[in-house]
């Protein structure tokens, strides 16, 4: 509690001298108001009915006191329930966690029971979810001068951060780029590509090429197409992939991946500012991510 106002809880409320002058009455008033308010606001909303009708803040004090300090067999019994059943929820972070329990065993220790260092430790690794397997398995291996609950708990948010940036970088790496009027063209697995002997072009073999059974067709004399200096990869044509519509033409050498259907974006951001990439027979307009 703010300095100063304690006095308006003590055992003997403090009275104002009859001599005082109005300012003086009026301050005196004003941090009576101030020291309710602050054990008010202090609880927790489901507690605030507990002091809702106390007048002062002595009077709302005695009423926390009376239900909060004793120290009984069922109280006790209460908060070692409520220490042993905290378990880690899927939207909340480790640091929060970590605090409920920590929170949990020092209202114990105020209800006069402490709990040994090396339990609290075992709570925080108790219900944790599979990701921190590992790590849980290389705490087990401390020894005992070393298993503290404030090693564990920098452990384990060290951990968490190391965590979010994986999977920070592998959401980043499935990104695709969208593209306006191109068929879809990209990296599905991690397979060798295929590229024709006959025609240059990626996406089959000699034996598959069309443009080497069609008679009336010949490529002598055509070079392969020509890209941009400033991609570090080749793009597969378009034009030249003979599959339906949602079949993808797997280049493991590109460095970005385009697609012309919106809706088969996960996750789409539309770019304010629009660029141009280059294909092998044309560019084409970068509209989002």
């Amino acid at each position: 509690m703010e300095s100063g106002l304690f006095k308006f809880i003590d055992k003997s409320e403090p009275v104002l001298a009859e001599s005082a002058t109005s300012r003086e009455k009026m301050e005196f008033e004003q941090q009576k108001c101030k020291a309710l308010a602050t054990i008010y606001l202090s609880l927790e909303e489901s507690e605030k009915d507990l002091v809702a009708e106390a007048e002062t803040a002595k009077e709302a004090w005695n009423l926390l006191e009376e239900i909060y300090e004793p120290k009984s067999r069922s109280r006790i019994a209460q908060l070692r329930s409520e220490f042993y059943s905290i378990k880690k929820q899927p939207s909340e972070s480790i640091g929060i966690y970590l605090a409920h329990i920590q929170q949990a065993a020092k209202a114990l220790k105020n209800a006069g029971k402490s709990i040994p260092e090396d339990e609290v430790a075992y709570q925080m690794i108790e219900n944790l979810p599979p990701e921190f397997d590992n790590i849980v398995l290389q705490i087990y291996q401390f020894n005992d001068d070393e298993f503290l609950s404030d090693k564990v708990r920098t452990i384990l948010l060290a951990e968490e951060g190391r965590i979010l940036s994986k999977q920070a970088k592998e959401i980043d790496n499935s990104k695709v780029l969208v593209t306006e009027g191109k068929k879809n063209i990209g990296t599905l697995k991690k397979k060798k590509a295929k590229v024709c002997s006959y025609c240059k072009k990626f996406g089959h073999l000699a034996s598959e090429c069309r443009l080497k059974s069609t008679k009336n067709h010949s490529l002598k004399g055509k070079t392969p197409l020509s890209y941009s200096s400033k991609m570090s990869a080749i793009y597969a044509s378009a034009l030249y992939a003979y599959s339906d519509e949602n079949e993808w033409t797997i280049d493991t050498a590109a460095t970005d991946h385009f697609c012309n259907k919106k809706e088969l974006f996960q996750d789409y951001k539309e770019l304010k500012n629009k660029s141009a990439a280059a294909l092998g027979e044309g560019n084409t307009i970068i509209c989002g991510i």
